[in-house]
């Protein structure tokens, strides 16, 4: 028997084995990162809908938010009630701005987050509250914010009403 012949078989079986494990490894990073992602975009969709849950579940938060939509003014307890709403999301958005950097949200979700802020930026009263600086956010975050205000993405956010429609519409009509 020659020994050195053994040592040669053992060698490449041993290198077989690593490149084996490697190849397995990798798959199996891939598919945790698969599934990081799908979760952070069903989360991120969780938070989005929360938003207009809160809101669709109050009708004072409703009609608020219309006043805003379509320039209304709003006494001090609903401009406090209404900047408490728009610091929730910008504090998710926040969040949700660093998951995308890290990968782990696709640029369509990522999207619909930014067309969002910027929406809300073009409103005088959260671009009042975004310049005096009020929430405790990331710097990138504030600093990607103050670009996006700059850009012109030519949307708004529609008041409840303009989406769902009005409470006394007849849901029946054409």
């Amino acid at each position: 028997m020659n020994w050195d012949a053994v040592a040669a078989v053992a060698e490449a079986v041993g290198a077989m084995a690593v490149v084996a494990t490697l190849v397995y490894v990798s798959v199996q990073i891939r598919q945790n990162k698969d599934n990081a992602r799908a979760a952070t975009e069903l989360e991120v969709s969780r938070r989005f809908s929360a938003i207009s849950k809160r809101v669709l579940d109050d009708p004072e938060l409703q009609r608020i938010w219309d006043a805003v939509a379509i320039g209304g003014e709003l006494s001090p307890e609903e401009y406090r009630h209404y900047l408490w709403l728009v610091d929730w999301f910008f504090h998710m958005a926040g969040g949700v701005f660093v998951q995308h950097r890290h990968g782990l949200l696709s640029d369509d979700t990522w999207e619909v987050w930014e067309r969002g802020m910027w929406g809300l930026l073009q409103q005088a009263p959260v671009r009042e509250w975004w310049r005096n600086e009020n929430a405790p956010l990331l710097p990138e975050f504030r600093r990607f914010v103050d670009e996006l205000a700059t850009r012109d993405l030519a949307f708004r956010p529609p008041s409840f009403t303009e989406t769902l429609g009005s409470a006394d519409s007849d849901a029946t009509a054409p």
